[in-house]
């Protein structure tokens, strides 16, 4: 994994009880089980609890926070997937539809939504970047500090 670059250590509101639920594609599970990984440990070095929830592949990513943002229950989701260039357009038409997808709940529903979703040409890339699970879920903590405050 590529050295992860430090972060400004968050100060989250005394007793703010988050709720973070992580969406994780199993599709290229080896990659998206250590990104999972790297998402609980930065909720964990906040002391902010996480819920996993498994999904089939990037593309239902966005259709499942979407719902678990209705439910209420969280306040915060991070998208852990990741998309591997192939030799068709098809990984470019995923890489756009999920970004695209999860923007559009994070803006409709006004929540914090971490884009932990690795798009690389080879494999070998995408298990260099899983420390973007840290990175994403980091995202979601800080996005919570300011709507706190607002």
């Amino acid at each position: 994994m590529a050295q992860r670059e430090e972060k400004l250590k968050l100060t989250l509101p005394p007793n703010h009880g988050f709720r973070i639920a992580i969406v994780q594609s199993q599709f290229n599970s080896d990659i998206t089980n250590a990104e999972c990984l790297e998402a609980q440990r930065c909720a964990a070095e906040y002391g902010v609890s996480t819920v996993v929830f498994t999904v089939t592949g990037s593309f239902e990513l966005p259709q499942v926070i979407d719902q678990l943002v209705v439910s209420k229950h969280y306040d915060g989701f991070v998208a852990i997937g990741c998309l591997i260039k192939g030799e068709t357009i098809h990984f470019e038409l995923l890489a756009h539809s999920v970004a695209e997808g999860l923007m559009t709940v994070a803006l409709t529903h006004h929540v914090p939504v971490g884009f932990g979703v690795i798009t690389a040409l080879t494999s070998a890339q995408a298990q260099e970047r899983t420390s973007i699970g840290y990175d994403a879920t980091y995202a979601v903590l800080q996005t919570l500090t300011h709507t706190q405050r607002a």
